[in-house]
């Protein structure tokens, strides 16, 4: 319990000076969405090392079993991973066309794929 604590005013000492120095609604979502989106790069790209990692490993595992079902429980965490991404990364960009703004910050333009 206490660490639970500590995280969350760990989180609350970094994102208070991003609050208080936001202009206006907007400019704190910008920033968020900003923040988002290269959390999202940055796990996508881990995601997809992994995935090929675990490709490699099942790839040269002559015979082991048990490093085939290591390699294989590693690609299929790095395509969960991926997936999640993308959904959230769609979801995003449905909130970003329902409240009507289609550029993100420094003209980041997420389309959805329409239906």
């Amino acid at each position: 319990m206490k660490k639970i604590s500590f995280f969350f005013a760990g989180i609350g000492v970094f994102t208070i000076p991003l609050v208080a120095f936001a202009a206006d609604i907007n400019s704190l979502l910008d920033m968020l969405l900003e923040v988002t989106m290269g959390i999202i790069k940055i796990c996508g790209v881990l995601a997809f090392v992994a995935f090929f990692y675990g490709l490699v490993l099942f790839l040269f595992s002559n015979e082991d079993d048990k490093k085939k079902e290591q390699a294989k429980n590693i690609m299929a965490w790095g395509t969960l991973a991926l997936f999640i991404l993308v959904t959230i990364w769609g979801i995003i960009g449905f909130i970003q066309n329902t409240i009507g703004n289609t550029e993100g910050p420094q003209g980041i333009k997420i389309d959805v794929p329409q239906v």
